[in-house]
């Protein structure tokens, strides 16, 4: 079965920092933020279809709720 359309937001903020000032190149650190479903709306992904179950045509499962990670990583 078909529910609502999917509503999905999804965020990445990223800064390098370098080691070395006034050089593009050499070693950096990247320190990254991403962000999952950041309206924390409910997408739900599975419906219902037996027609003798009280539960016909109602979601039975949805997809995460908001996620966040941290993200660090080193350049050389």
């Amino acid at each position: 079965m078909h529910g609502p359309g999917l509503i999905n937001l999804d965020l990445n903020l990223e800064h390098d920092f370098l080691f070395v000032k006034g050089k593009k190149e050499g070693p950096a650190l990247t320190v990254g933020l991403n962000s999952f479903n950041v309206l924390n709306h409910q997408n739900d992904a599975t419906y219902l279809g037996v027609l003798s179950s009280v539960y016909f045509g109602k979601a039975v499962s949805a997809l995460p709720p908001r996620r966040m990670q941290l993200n660090l990583q080193f350049k050389f």
